[in-house]
């Protein structure tokens, strides 16, 4: 005998109709130009960012900057002053789409374009300038970044090379170094503007990080430097530095919509006499649920924890810094312990005692407190009674 048709909207259709709804759906995308339909939307997003081309450096070999041209000549760089005239701009998005970092995996230096993988680790980018420096093993690096591993610049000695007679390092609103470009001599110039248009580019073109004069002494100094490796980082950390964003933006429209909708449930649905009152200066935690209680004393010794290691560690890094041997107008890599703390503005000790806490913990303690006479005024069971 057969079934019976199941009634319109019985229990077993209505659970059918959720199972479907909660399965999901590959959503359909071009996988001849993406590895998935999430690179197909950061590709729209993509569109409305504008690009900043390389810029093509001509150098006589007989005027004023010969000594520059013979620098780019000897270091097999002449594919680096003379880019390509015409980009395509679809291709670029493509390339820069699928090179997007997956989260918790490590980055891999490549992408896809019209459906083939390209590779752009050190190795392939140093085969498509020319091959300007050898390894002698795979994971060789060359003076530069051994030095730049080390962090101990000879900051002072950089400073006479690159910058005009009186001029220094300049400290900004937050206490960073940096150096302005028009405090260069004009060949350390050049070799800036080079840096940042087509080896590390930046949008911001007069002043430049207190990693780049380590670069430009090591270039004019004649050091060897594996620039191959400079680009692919930098690549990677744009990369990087892109999905963060892109994460954090989607977190703040998820977080400002949850709050929202919050908001607006509890303005419908509240009256003014169950609003609640800011609690006596002697507060009171004998109401709380003992487990709620529980929990919040755990929560504020265990920030409390994290506050104590977070400036250790930096007091720690501080003192290495110090130690080092950085000239003060440049010590910028670690923040100064007062400056530290007021940045971080970290609030005061936890409300513990009869008479402290602010204006939103006595709100919190109020509310839970209400909560707390409520559960017992409807005969709620304690959390040892319900296990």
């Amino acid at each position: 005998m057969a079934p019976k048709n199941q009634p319109k909207g019985s229990t077993s259709a209505r659970g059918k109709r959720k199972q479907a709804e909660a399965t999901p759906v590959a959503r359909p995308y071009d996988a001849h130009k993406f590895f998935s339909a999430e690179y197909q939307d950061r590709y729209q997003k993509l569109c409305s960012r504008k690009f900043w081309h390389d810029k093509k450096f001509q150098i006589s070999t007989e005027g004023k900057y010969r000594g520059l041209a013979e620098i780019i000549k000897k270091r097999k760089w002449e594919t680096l002053i003379a880019p390509h005239p015409q980009i395509n701009t679809e291709i670029v998005r493509e390339f820069y789409v699928n090179a997007m970092p997956v989260e918790g995996q490590e980055f891999s230096f490549k992408t896809m374009i019209r459906g083939r993988v390209i590779n752009f680790d050190r190795r392939d980018i140093n085969d498509y300038v020319g091959k300007p420096y050898k390894l002698n093993y795979p994971d060789e690096l060359c003076p530069f970044h051994l030095q730049q591993n080390k962090g101990n610049w000879d900051h002072q000695v950089i400073q006479e090379t690159i910058l005009k007679p009186g001029t220094g390092y300049e400290k900004s609103v937050t206490g960073r170094s940096h150096v302005k470009k028009c405090n260069m001599n004009p060949i350390a110039q050049t070799i800036c503007k080079l840096i940042l248009f087509n080896i590390n580019p930046k949008s911001h073109l007069s002043t430049c990080t207190i990693d780049i004069p380590p670069l430009i002494y090591y270039i004019l100094s004649d050091e060897p430097v594996d620039i191959a490796r400079i680009i692919a980082t930098s690549e990677s950390k744009f990369l990087a530095k892109f999905m963060k964003n892109c994460r954090t933006r989607s977190l703040m429209r998820s977080l400002q919509g949850t709050v929202t909708e919050k908001k607006g449930k509890k303005s419908s649905g509240a009256s003014s006499s169950h609003q609640p009152q800011a609690p006596t200066a002697d507060s009171d935690f004998s109401h709380m649920n003992p487990y709620q209680q529980q929990c919040f004393t755990y929560t504020w010794d265990y920030l409390d924890a994290n506050k104590r290691v977070v400036s250790s560690l930096h007091d720690s890094l501080y003192r290495m810094q110090l130690d080092s041997g950085y000239p003060q107008e440049v010590a910028h890599q670690v923040l100064t312990p007062e400056a530290y703390e007021s940045y971080c503005a970290w609030p005061g000790d936890k409300p513990f005692v009869h008479g402290g806490g602010g204006s939103s913990f006595m709100v919190m303690q109020t509310y839970m407190n209400e909560v707390a006479s409520a559960n017992s005024s409807e005969g709620t069971p304690s959390y040892e009674e319900q296990d």
